[in-house]
């Protein structure tokens, strides 16, 4: 009875790699299908739009991240100046310096982390 299982497990196997070599099971050729020509229809796809636009924004990102970089680097020179001077306490314009590379620092933070 074991060999019998056996068996015809092999015949089965084989049967099936037969009638998949052989094509068996494969479908018939249907009607062949091709998108539109949208270079035709006088506007360009969605998704060019779309890789256009997002290629701006991203731009228009890069600029903003550029100059509030470079404002961030400016304040921090002129805090540590400021800080540096050893008969200078802490002053309000000390402060607010430090308040605002806070929100830049945050700001930069923020806008980098969208664009990924």
């Amino acid at each position: 009875m074991r060999w019998f299982r056996s068996a015809s497990k092999w015949i089965l196997r084989a049967a099936g790699a037969w009638a998949l070599s052989c094509g068996a099971f494969a479908q018939a050729p249907g009607p062949s299908w091709s998108p539109p020509d949208i270079a035709n229809l006088g506007m360009p796809p969605h998704r060019h739009i779309n890789r256009a636009q997002a290629r701006a924004r991203n731009a228009e990102r890069q600029k903003q991240l550029v100059a509030d970089t470079q404002r961030l680097l400016e304040l921090a020179n002129e805090l540590q100046a400021d800080a540096g001077q050893p008969d200078k306490d802490l002053s309000m314009d000390m402060i607010r310096k430090a308040d605002e590379i806070q929100k830049l620092a945050k700001s930069v933070r923020d806008k980098m982390r969208d664009a990924s």
